[in-house]
């Protein structure tokens, strides 16, 4: 096994050359957690470390003009616990809470958790059912991409060898929102076998826009938009929960490890969409509250 080089830059211009120079050779290092463990195990040699952690432009949290403005080092822990999140995005304060003990929480960072996009890990679907956009820096500057644009695959995402995540913006929900993050995994401090987020919207005539995004069913996490669909403007009833928990589960592509089988997660996803949907019906998200 060769030993890679170490950088640990202070500037963001500095890591996007480093990334430049040794290409597909690097590893960026952000909480590092999954990244030794594939040192560990060898799955990984790369010529180059680069690490983040005194890159000032990849920390902070600020939530002004109706967007959430996060830093890709700040950590699962620091989104947990800020009163901010917890008011106006419980969604993915309890997507962060859901993760891992809390050494890995104080650790790891949203922007490492989503460019590793690990199978059933918590803060992508939520992200997803936020709607939260991804400002990436490159070579060349930076570029804006949707959450849904963002995962490509297994352990795969839209980022270039030369580039990094530098920040995730998530507009403030209306007013009359709800929503919820529902895991289900074999220990409460292990990754999701299927992880739900929802968020609701509301008009004067009932439920105006539902949004189901689900990790853990499938390469990438995903929105159930077919089960969204079916929910707009129709009665809030069992019947229609269960509905769009049917339809959930036929967009679903899940695969099978040692965790759950394929069917096993199809399940899941018919069982826990109607269960997060009532779930966020009880919560305000974006009500302040």
């Amino acid at each position: 096994m060769r030993t890679p080089d170490y950088h640990d830059p202070e500037r963001l211009e500095e890591a996007v050359a480093l990334l430049g120079r040794y290409g597909d050779e690097a590893k960026a290092v952000a909480g590092g957690q999954s990244l030794m463990v594939m040192l560990r195990q060898g799955l990984v040699e790369p010529a180059a470390l680069i690490d983040l952690g005194r890159i000032a432009a990849l920390r902070g949290l600020a939530l002004d003009d109706g967007v959430a403005r996060i830093g890709a080092m700040t950590t699962i822990r620091a989104i947990d616990m800020d009163p901010a999140i917890r008011s106006e995005l419980p969604t993915l304060a309890q997507a962060a809470a859901a993760v891992g003990p809390m050494q890995i929480r104080n650790m790891g960072t949203l922007g490492g958790n989503a460019s590793h996009n690990a199978l059933g890990a918590d803060p992508p679907p939520a992200l997803l059912a936020l709607d939260a956009r991804v400002v990436i820096a490159g070579p060349d500057g930076t570029r804006d991409v949707a959450i849904e644009d963002f995962f490509t695959g297994y352990f795969e995402t839209c980022l270039r060898p030369d580039e990094l995540v530098t920040e995730f913006r998530i507009p403030r929900p209306p007013r009359a929102s709800s929503g919820t993050y529902l895991k289900f995994a074999s220990r409460a401090v292990d990754m999701a076998i299927v992880g739900i987020a929802v968020l609701l919207e509301r008009g004067a005539a009932g439920l105006r826009r539902a949004r189901i995004a689900i990790g853990g069913a499938g390469a990438v996490p995903f929105r159930a938009k077919r089960a969204e669909e079916i929910l707009r403007n129709v009665a809030w009833s069992d019947q229609a929960l269960g509905e769009a928990g049917e339809l959930a589960a036929a967009e679903a592509s899940p695969m099978s490890d040692l965790h759950a089988s394929a069917e096993y997660r199809r399940w899941l996803v018919r069982v826990l969409v109607p269960r997060a949907l009532r779930a966020a019906e009880a919560g305000p998200e974006g009500s302040g509250s």
